[in-house]
């Protein structure tokens, strides 16, 4: 037997030997085998606990399992009529309000619908174009200006 073996093997022995020795030097008092410190609980008494009764389960004839494969499917199916689409209005563009414009330097900030935009960026479908003192310059199909309010 290698020493690798005998140490595997004796480690676990010796381990509960010197466990068992430091065991005894530890002192936790204990009042009728429960600790001291869990005396509070061992006097609690269920006083205003109230327990119900089991309730019993009324189940219905047209209650089934989920997986239930004894139905069978109707035997004939029918497809829906095709009823035409209702019309699509066009989509009105909500209005977009711009709040403030922020100038400093080449760089030009501005919000939109509560949205702080720059020169480029993109909102909904529309491009930020320019961006002026009082006005900023939006692009979609065509281009339309909205004004500081």
């Amino acid at each position: 037997m290698d020493n690798k073996t005998k140490i595997m093997l004796f480690f676990p022995v010796i381990l509960a030997i010197i466990l068992a020795i430091a065991a005894n030097y530890i002192d936790i008092p204990f009042n009728n085998g429960i600790p001291a410190s869990a005396g509070t609980i061992a006097a609690f008494t269920p006083s205003d606990l109230t327990i119900k009764e089991k309730q019993t389960v009324h189940s219905t004839p047209d209650f089934r399992a989920p997986l239930d494969f004894n139905r069978s499917v109707a035997a004939e199916a029918s497809l829906p009529v095709n009823n035409p689409a209702p019309e699509q209005k066009p989509k009105e563009e909500p209005d977009k309000s711009l709040s403030l414009i922020i100038m400093s330097g080449a760089d030009r900030t501005a919000i939109i619908n509560g949205v702080p935009v720059k020169e480029g960026d993109r909102i909904a479908d529309m491009r930020i174009v320019r961006i002026e003192t009082d006005r900023v310059l939006l692009k979609t199909k065509t281009l339309k200006w909205i004004y500081l309010e």
